[in-house]
């Protein structure tokens, strides 16, 4: 029998294909977010770039974490959409949050959070996720994520509030002026991968003394807004899975630091974690 694993975020899905007990193939796919997909184009893009890796009769069962399926009217769009492509598969349909937290916990209680292209936090006690702060997505959220950081860049490059060395630098880099900026906001699709997709220009300036007030304010804001509402957050080892996290570890170090909390693991993908978990607990996870 075949499972497959998908953990999908707002830019990719990661894929895993396993098969008694053994990682057969893992590829990548564009990210399948419900509030932004709806069910037709989500049965569209797997049948064009997930089908042709798998026998669609020999998948026994699915396990699909996806941002944006924070609900049962979201889960059922995908469910529904997976079920169309792969109509033998018990299909499983849950939160992104719960990957990291299995990923990055195993079977142990902690704190698991999220810096990407989105954000998020939760309290995991080593079965189901037992706390977690209200999220209000991309646009009145996701402090401290990919999103947020393109966000805050793009509103001081508009308002001309960030230094002329950086106006420029940014301007000649990706070529932008405000109605490609506003267009890309308000009248293309995913604005959020928009916008983190400037989160690089962050990395590669993030000595200037504007950019590293930027991002200690944005992951200041997540701890504040996210993390610190958490029960036990003084107790428990906080972890984080994302690509932010991963390269401004030493700015989320010194904001964990000076409130006497607790590092943990720090990893780019859930999927490595969630492939292991799996394989420890067998398929039958809920």
């Amino acid at each position: 029998m075949i499972y497959l694993i998908a953990d999908s975020g707002s830019s990719k899905t990661d894929w895993a294909i396993l098969s008694q007990n053994q990682l057969q193939e893992q590829f990548q796919s564009i990210g399948i977010n419900p509030y932004f997909w709806t069910a037709e184009q989500i049965i569209e893009e797997i049948w064009a770039n997930v089908a042709p890796h798998v026998s669609e009769q020999e998948v026994a069962k699915i396990f699909f974490y996806g941002a944006g399926c924070s609900t049962d009217e979201k889960k059922q769009i995908l469910n529904f959409a997976l079920h169309k492509v792969f109509p033998n598969a018990q299909i499983v349909v849950e939160h992104d949050l719960l990957a990291a937290a299995r990923a990055l916990c195993g079977r142990n209680a902690g704190i698991a959070c999220i810096l990407g292209t989105g954000s998020n936090a939760c309290v995991f006690d080593g079965f189901q996720i037992t706390a977690q702060p209200i999220n209000l997505g991309f646009w009145l959220g996701d402090e401290g994520s990919g999103g947020y950081i393109g966000k805050k860049l793009l509103k001081a490059f508009l308002h001309q509030e960030m230094p002329a060395d950086l106006y420029q630098k940014l301007k000649q880099t990706y070529l932008i002026d405000v109605a490609d900026i506003l267009e890309n906001a308000y009248q293309k699709p995913f604005p959020n991968r928009y916008f983190a997709s400037f989160a690089p220009f962050a990395l590669q300036n993030a000595k200037h003394p504007f950019i590293e007030n930027l991002l200690y304010k944005g992951f200041e804001e997540f701890l504040i807004k996210y993390v610190g509402k958490l029960p036990q957050v003084e107790q428990l080892p906080i972890h984080f899975v994302g690509s932010i996290a991963v390269v401004f570890e030493h700015l989320l170090q010194e904001c964990l630091q000076k409130r006497g909390w607790k590092l943990g693991r720090i990893l780019k993908s859930p999927m490595e974690g969630l492939i292991n978990y799996h394989f420890s607990n067998g398929y039958h996870s809920p």
